[in-house]
């Protein structure tokens, strides 16, 4: 019950609360989420939407990892979900999450999310309460990083090729110089 004029003055700062997050996330161009401690869907910015194909309204209030679904088609923890689980259970299982701080970062590969797949950078921190200092939920930014990765493995096989050519240039060289 909301009866007293303190509950109803936290009732709306956390109204507020929650308004600030949905605008600040909106902005982002990242792909970015935000669950609660049992792990339901708080916020899914419109870059999550275009990521994903699904809309914010269908996804909101969603938990069983249902938001892990469009990435690989299966319920498994996201990077968001680590950050709410102990360090040494998660370590066991993610050996290419990097932690920096209280963050969480992954470059990882994600062969269903689109026909040929994705590579994708993630990077989640727990949201803490203003008031207790305690931790509520997980945010998780995605980044689409395909493009980059694909031009990186271009410029190597450039690279190498150039190699290759110096190698048979040198190879058309005379051992010494003649006189």
């Amino acid at each position: 019950a909301v009866d007293k004029p303190e509950d109803v003055k936290r009732v709306e700062e956390i109204i507020r609360s929650h308004r600030s997050l949905t605008d600040i996330l909106s902005f982002l161009p990242d792909a970015t989420f935000v669950i609660d401690l049992e792990g339901k869907v708080i916020a899914w910015n419109s870059a999550m939407e275009l990521l994903t194909s699904i809309p914010a309204d269908k996804i909101l209030g969603k938990g069983n990892y249902e938001y892990a679904l469009p990435f690989y088609k299966e319920r498994r923890p996201m990077l968001a979900n680590l950050i709410l689980i102990p360090e040494a259970e998660w370590e066991k299982k993610y050996n290419t999450v990097e932690r920096i701080s209280d963050t969480l970062v992954v470059d990882v590969f994600v062969p269903g999310l689109r026909p040929g797949g994705v590579y994708l950078w993630a990077k989640a921190s727990p949201l803490y309460d203003p008031n207790s200092g305690n931790v509520i939920g997980a945010i998780e930014a995605i980044r689409d990083i395909t493009d980059r990765r694909e031009m990186e493995e271009r410029l190597a096989r450039a690279n190498a090729e150039l190699h290759i050519a110096a190698q048979i240039q040198k190879s058309f060289l005379p051992e010494s110089i003649p006189v």
